[in-house]
């Protein structure tokens, strides 16, 4: 064997070698990094109007800079050890730790299969996951006791939350805003929504049923306001519009509880 073909069968190996090396770094389970899940609501706004409600669609409160429906959360993976994961569930302010979760094999499809528990509750996320997509269902207690769920898909390296868009806002909506939920039923629901904003960013506080909500994340995009709120115990979306008066107007979903239409102003409080 001469130098040169030595030299050449050498490089070679080392070549092929290396590229054994990547093709075996492989996970266990959900690749590394940043994630971004929706929880894929029921759109309602497209719907009969027997009885000539203010529907969300009649009152030119299209929300075309995001997918109509879709509830985002985002989520980080991490592998403290290499062969065991942790999910960090993003909210503002902090997270939530996710370390509580089973990895299976869905036999039919030749796919794993990923539960991730939610702590203190009794609902889940379990779906099917390939390469860098974890499609399934969030599965909850809806307030009436019955166990439904929701279809819900995350890709990761997707690093935003509503949208990608900088539209320069066109209104300031910091401070308290004093909600009436349901406006368009014989008993509207009172309600508080504290609002941040920092150029596009926003955050908001809910106090509504009696329950506060803490640290929703969104948007703002020239007048129109984007909020979600998901800890997997509860699911809240908030679209709203600022209005040509001042007012706020909106829609509101609960889990899967439908689209709720709602107003709000700072000027007075709801009695």
């Amino acid at each position: 064997m001469s130098f040169k073909t030595y030299l050449f069968l050498s490089f070679a190996a080392i070549f092929l070698l290396g590229g054994c090396l990547v093709i075996d770094d492989a996970y266990n389970g959900l690749p590394p990094g940043k994630w971004r899940g929706v929880v894929q609501l029921e759109p309602s706004y497209i719907t009969p109007n027997p009885k000539g409600k203010r529907l969300p669609e009649k009152l030119n409160l299209e929300f075309e800079d995001v997918t109509v429906g879709e509830l985002p959360f985002q989520f980080t993976v991490s592998y403290p050890t290499p062969d065991s994961f942790v999910i960090a569930l993003h909210k503002a302010g902090g997270e939530i730790i996710l370390s509580d979760y089973t990895i299976g094999r869905d036999f039919s499809t030749a796919k794993d299969t990923l539960t991730i528990r939610f702590p203190g509750t009794t609902n889940y996320i379990r779906g099917v996951f390939e390469e860098k997509i974890l499609e399934g269902h969030w599965f909850y207690t809806h307030p009436s006791g019955e166990q439904k769920s929701i279809p819900v898909i995350a890709r990761q390296g997707q690093d935003y939350l509503f949208t990608t868009l900088r539209k320069t806002p066109e209104a300031d909506v910091n401070g308290d805003w004093n909600l009436l939920v349901n406006v368009d039923s014989e008993q509207p629901e009172p309600a508080i929504l504290s609002l941040k904003a920092k150029e596009n960013e926003l955050q908001g506080t809910l106090e509504w049923q009696g329950r506060r909500y803490e640290a929703l994340s969104g948007t703002i995009q020239a007048r129109k306001l984007y909020l979600s709120f998901f800890d997997g115990r509860d699911a809240l979306l908030l679209e709203a519009k600022v209005m040509e008066n001042g007012e706020l107007y909106g829609a509101l979903a609960s889990g899967g509880s439908g689209k709720m239409l709602w107003q709000a102003n700072k000027n007075q409080r709801n009695q």
